[in-house]
């Protein structure tokens, strides 16, 4: 009963959305701005792994602007990315911080959720972004949210999901 209350207000955060919850829109201009949702409980290698792939953005020309997940409560130490805590998301699930709304709020041509696992609160940010083409990796719930979702399993390794998301993406490029 409870979760079905707590889905409920979670709801209730879109109903005065104009826009629609499913994605139609399709890219055809080139990818200029890009948003990379990433969570920060991983280990060492694998953070080294996802800023390098940022990096190698960047590098060819496109602004990036990324927004972590932490699951643990909020501190005084400020991490020099956008960050958003647990103790920010609401028991409903909905996650309530300014680096959320400002990511949110972004016109991005392509947005990237490089976890493989469901939380309302990735549910949240992906219905409220203004980006244009939504890619994310298989996980039921989320994948009716996005443009396009990759195959992987919970225990894929990072590097993984982001070759086969390079790989995919340069494909459908071409």
């Amino acid at each position: 009963m409870i979760g079905k209350l707590k889905r409920w207000i979670f709801n209730r955060e879109f109903h005065s959305d104009i826009k629609k919850d499913l994605p139609h829109r399709v890219i055809v201009n080139p990818v200029k701005n890009i948003g990379i949702i990433y969570n920060l409980n991983i280990d060492n290698q694998d953070l080294t792994y996802i800023n390098k792939f940022i990096d190698k953005i960047i590098d060819s020309g496109k602004k990036v602007v990324t927004l972590s997940f932490q699951n643990t409560k909020r501190t005084n130490q400020e991490n020099q990315n956008p960050t958003y805590y647990s103790s920010d998301i609401t028991w409903y699930g909905v996650p309530k911080h300014n680096d959320i709304t400002s990511f949110t709020d972004q016109d991005l041509d392509l947005l990237i959720l490089l976890p493989n696992t469901y939380a309302p609160h990735f549910e949240y940010i992906i219905r409220k972004s203004n980006a244009k083409f939504k890619v994310g990796f298989s996980s039921a719930k989320v994948g009716k949210f996005l443009n396009l979702i990759i195959e992987s399993y919970n225990e894929d390794p990072i590097s993984q999901r982001i070759h086969k998301l390079i790989k995919i993406l340069t494909s459908i490029s071409q």
